[in-house]
């Protein structure tokens, strides 16, 4: 039950990365306010009640115990870093400038994930877990091809979308968080985009298996 925070770079067909960032205000580029989203998140109790509690926690999108690059300290600091924590997902959002006075507000866009129809019910539950730390999480219901055209365009600036994918590791990574991709669709990083150039330019497995590592970082 990964979460994708969409704020995309303004890009050309040849990305320059020293235009910054199109949505520099957005809440979630604070890296504060997605701890907060994570840390808000019980986990467990949607793995129970959506999944018969037959769910594996990803600790990293696209990468997994058999993948490349896997780094088992990522399991071990997952709960500090972003695991259930109702009382720091507070203290996170306090820190970040948001209380009763200016509740923080982000946008859930309803829409079914790959290969799983209950998403919009799962949506639903995480908004009611971010309103009990005072987040004000507004659902969005459009149309599935008006929602891509807008992914696409990069008019989405404070969104969360449920996905998912059944894709290998280098085609989730790049189309979910890469302008390598043909379909960016998250968060791209520029210094893990020359990492993929790097990946993608080398048959030496044990330096794919290090630049790998470093990208899952």
């Amino acid at each position: 039950y990964g979460v994708y925070l969409n704020d995309n770079r303004e890009r050309t067909p040849t990305p320059d990365d020293t235009k910054g960032w199109m949505f520099p205000d957005s809440p979630v580029m604070d890296v504060r306010v997605r701890r907060a989203l994570s840390k808000a998140i019980d986990r467990d109790a949607l793995n129970k009640a959506f999944f018969g509690g037959e769910g594996k926690p990803m600790f990293n999108a696209h990468f997994g115990t058999s993948r490349m690059g896997w780094n088992p300290t990522w399991e071990a600091r997952f709960k500090d870093e972003y695991g259930y924590d109702q009382e720091a997902a507070r203290r996170l959002l306090t820190e970040a400038g948001y209380g009763p006075s200016k509740p923080m507000s982000i946008n859930i866009e309803m829409q079914k994930p790959y290969g799983y129809t209950g998403g919009e019910d799962v949506a639903e539950a995480i908004a009611a877990m971010w309103r009990t730390v005072g987040i004000q999480p507004q659902l969005v219901s459009r149309d599935p091809a008006d929602h891509m055209n807008q992914r696409r365009q990069f008019k989405l600036n404070n969104h969360v979308v449920l996905n998912g994918t059944g894709s290998d590791q280098w085609t989730g990574v790049t189309t979910y968080g890469s302008t390598q991709g043909s379909r960016p669709g998250g968060p791209e990083l520029p210094d893990a985009n020359k990492l993929l150039e790097q990946i993608a330019n080398t048959l030496d497995e044990k330096r794919q298996e290090e630049l790998w590592k470093q990208v899952g970082e």
